[in-house]
């Protein structure tokens, strides 16, 4: 009978265990619970010392098991398993056997040839139930126990799929800013970037107030991305960023009191329009400190006019150099009511 448990728990370590300590530790666990089962079930035909007797034969084979591990001479066995063998032989980790006796075990003693014959015979036929279900249990315990293993990792993999847009960004063509700041990179120069003097509306919102002072900062074409470096990115990066066009007032017109329109130039106003450009972030490969924003499209070029780099309610202000050929860059100004209408210029 020893032969027989050493012949099935073979044939479960050598297709699935014999390489994972503590798989094989599990396997065994299973095996003692199937087998005390299976004793249960037959205790009014069995007396306690054959229990017992049964015990101990298993645990005898776990340790001829796992000293055939140590040996590294463990092969597989004939016993009705039909399992591939493995034909890796790395270096396993043995576990030290344990003899586990039920607590209703009684000191062993000598049995009668008699007796001898009559319980052989019982145990060829119920130790096939017990071969299957030590064998099928295994195979469930490896199946969960892959699952559990692989899940993780899947997740893991999962987690590591990350947006291109929200790569890290690595290029020899980044510089890195010598101070904190918000900067405009064009044509491999850093240009620092002002906040606006004032507090740009939501989008929803055509046009903002005015502002009265023309932009400090003149960028050479529209070519352009930008560099924010900030201490405070670290652990709060945007995940969306905006440029707002901020369009230049160039007329007004109103009403006189006889009722003829007039129609005047303005000089120095300009206001922010709802219309915007939405850009990618990423980050800086090797500075979490920084963050490169640039259009969505790589061919994009910034029409000539003023925008407002939109950072967490702050806006930064630049302004292309050329000439005006957008028609958003340009909104005329209507008096005729007590708050003033803003609509876009017919040609800037």
């Amino acid at each position: 009978m020893q032969q027989d448990y050493h012949s099935v728990l073979t044939s479960v370590i050598m297709a699935s265990a014999r390489h994972d300590a503590q798989l094989r530790k599990a396997i065994y666990e299973i095996a003692r619970s199937k087998l005390r089962q299976q004793l249960d079930w037959r205790a009014k035909e069995l007396g306690q010392s054959e229990r017992a007797q049964q015990l101990l034969e298993l645990e005898t084979a776990i340790e001829q098991v796992e000293a055939d591990l140590a040996k590294n001479n463990l092969r597989p066995t004939s016993s009705g398993a039909n399992v591939p063998v493995p034909v890796t032989h790395p270096t396993v980790e043995i576990i030290p056997p344990a003899r586990h006796l039920p607590p209703w075990s009684e000191p062993r003693y000598e049995t009668t040839a008699e007796h001898t014959a009559q319980s052989a015979s019982s145990k060829i036929w119920w130790v096939f139930p017990f071969v299957g279900a030590a064998v099928l249990g295994a195979a469930t315990y490896v199946a969960i126990e892959r699952g559990f293993r692989e899940e993780p990792q899947t997740k893991v993999e999962a987690d590591q799929i990350v947006p291109r847009s929200k790569r890290a960004t690595h290029s020899p063509g980044i510089p890195t800013p010598g101070a904190y700041g918000v900067y405009a990179l064009t044509d491999g120069q850093l240009t620092e970037l002002e906040p606006l003097p004032i507090k740009v509306p939501d989008p929803r919102v055509a046009v903002s107030g005015t502002i009265s002072t023309a932009s400090t900062t003149k960028l050479p074409n529209g070519r352009s991305q930008f560099i924010v470096f900030r201490r405070d990115l670290v652990n709060n990066a945007p995940e969306k960023v905006v440029v707002r066009v901020v369009a230049q007032v160039m007329r007004a017109s109103a009403s006189s009191r006889k009722g003829e329109a007039t129609t005047s130039s303005v000089s120095d106003s300009w206001a922010v329009r709802g219309i915007s450009y939405e850009m990618k972030v990423a980050p800086v490969e090797g500075n979490p400190a920084m963050i490169l924003i640039r259009p969505a499209d790589a061919d994009f070029s910034f029409p000539a006019g003023r925008y407002a780099l939109l950072l967490k309610a702050v806006a930064y202000d630049f302004s292309v150099d050329g000439p005006i050929t957008d028609f958003a860059q340009c909104v005329e100004r209507s008096d005729d009511l007590n708050t003033p209408v803003y609509t876009q210029c017919h040609n800037p």
